[in-house]
């Protein structure tokens, strides 16, 4: 459209001030930052989270951890390694298909399909 904004000078500390108030902007990067931790068996501190990250962090793990699920409870991991041990000394007996997971290994998982349907069924 070719319009010309011409922005006074003070745009700039403006557009800061903005930024800065938006408290998940300084944490953008952060869970790239724990997935690297967690991919190099690194010690990273993950004790303030918000939910968002938590979600995030979560799913990475059931998806990149055959048979995991992880428990929703009212604390949250601390630092990586106690992911690492969570992973580590999961029970054997509580693996099963992540009924969450639409496949597993590219095989249609029998347990998010009957949770599909059912669903399906609830809302008729």
């Amino acid at each position: 459209m070719n319009l010309e904004i011409d922005l006074p000078y003070d745009a700039e500390i403006v557009h800061d001030a903005f930024i800065n108030q938006i408290k998940e902007y300084q944490t953008r990067d952060r869970i790239n930052r724990i997935v690297q931790a967690l991919k190099n068996n690194k010690h990273y501190d993950i004790s303030n989270l918000d939910t968002i990250e938590q979600a995030y962090l979560s799913a990475y793990i059931e998806k990149n951890n055959d048979f995991i699920t992880i428990p929703l409870t009212n604390k949250f991991f601390k630092n990586t390694q106690d992911i690492l041990a969570f992973l580590k000394y999961y029970p054997q007996h509580y693996k099963a298909m992540n009924p969450s997971l639409p496949t597993f290994n590219n095989i249609p998982n029998p347990f998010f399909l009957h949770n599909k349907q059912k669903n399906a069924k609830i809302k008729q």
